[in-house]
């Protein structure tokens, strides 16, 4: 006779808690909940029972939140925001493709049905958390407002306790990028004076693998898939980034070529900041590059003990640092500056 589950897969059975099935004999079935207990089923009872199996014909499996915004905001913006955040979340599957619908207006909220597919069910809480962070994120800098029961709006309490235009001014997003944080407000303010807004629709290239290239893109709006060329010639997606990620750092600071291609997923907006805009700053306070060099190399260090990489940290840290500054100095000329 055919099982409706195998060990492995994921199930819910009757009324009793999911987990997955660990060990099937002809008495019992034993399945591992989320809780780390073990619960055993007689086989009769579960032959009576009806039977979830969230792994079976495959692993995908769907999830379907519901999200509640202010009414006031308009239906096509809000659905356009929310697949963003979908889209921008790594667990969330291409294909079947993630869909948004606007389920109507009740007497507190507009409800939207976010509904996407995964394909790791003992994930799911990880997963659900991660789409409700981009969510939070994605309706914060795009100004609109959740609903609550009760008939109270609250706003998110976001970058600098504001949504919409205040989060994504320049220099409320240029405080987002690590090598900026650190900055003064006046050296933060200089150069969000003079970066760029760029609009790409669905598709577009907005940098290409291997071009030269002196320019960091921070995304405002949007989603865009990171792209790189494999050694057997086919393309492949190693990230996705959305609105408050950026890309395209060591080519500002370096002038190094561009390490991935980059396209928009969706219709995205992005700020610009280009060589030409930083070198005054660069120029004028050359301790900058020092203190860029040193957010580097902490990041670099950080990948570097995550990977396991053996290594003596502190000669391996100067050796970085100095690597960094070196290219900094070359690439903004600070050594001819000095000579």
């Amino acid at each position: 006779i055919e099982r409706p589950f195998r060990i492995g897969d994921w199930v819910k059975i009757g009324e009793y808690d999911e987990g997955e099935i660990i060990d099937i004999t002809w008495r019992t079935t034993r399945i591992k909940t989320r809780a780390e207990c073990i619960l055993s089923i007689p086989n009769s009872m579960a032959s009576e029972s009806a039977i979830l199996n969230f792994c079976f014909p495959d692993d995908v499996y769907w999830l379907w939140p519901t999200v509640y915004v202010h009414p006031m905001h308009s239906p096509d913006r809000v659905r356009k925001i929310l697949l963003d955040a979908l889209l921008s979340a790594d667990k969330v599957l291409r294909e079947p493709a993630p869909v948004v619908l606007f389920t109507g207006i009740n007497e507190w909220a507009a409800g939207y049905w976010i509904a996407f597919c995964a394909d790791s069910y003992a994930d799911k809480n990880f997963i659900l958390e991660d789409v409700w962070t981009r969510v939070w994120f994605h309706l914060n800098r795009a100004g609109i407002t959740p609903a609550v029961q009760r008939q109270e709006i609250y706003m998110f309490k976001g970058i600098k306790e504001r949504g919409g235009k205040e989060a994504t001014r320049p220099i409320t997003l240029l405080q987002e990028v690590d090598i900026f944080k650190l900055f003064s407000m006046k050296d933060k303010t200089f150069l969000s004076e003079s970066i760029k807004r760029y609009h790409f629709s669905q598709g577009d290239i907005i940098v290409k693998q291997d071009e030269e290239g002196d320019s960091l893109f921070i995304i405002v709006e949007g989603v865009v898939g990171v792209q790189v060329l494999t050694d057997d010639g086919r393309t492949k997606e190693v990230a996705r980034l959305g609105a408050g990620d950026f890309f395209g750092e060591m080519a500002l600071l370096t002038g190094e070529s561009r390490t991935a291609t980059v396209i928009a997923l969706v219709d995205t907006d992005v700020f610009e900041l280009t060589k030409a805009d930083i070198k005054p700053l660069i120029i004028r306070q050359p301790e900058v590059s020092k203190m860029i060099s040193r957010v580097l190399t902490q990041r670099q260090m950080l990948t570097r003990s995550q990977m396991h990489v053996q290594h003596n940290v502190e000669i391996e840290r100067d050796a970085v640092y100095k690597r960094f500054l070196n290219k900094i100095e070359n690439f903004f000329g600070l050594k001819e500056e000095n000579n």
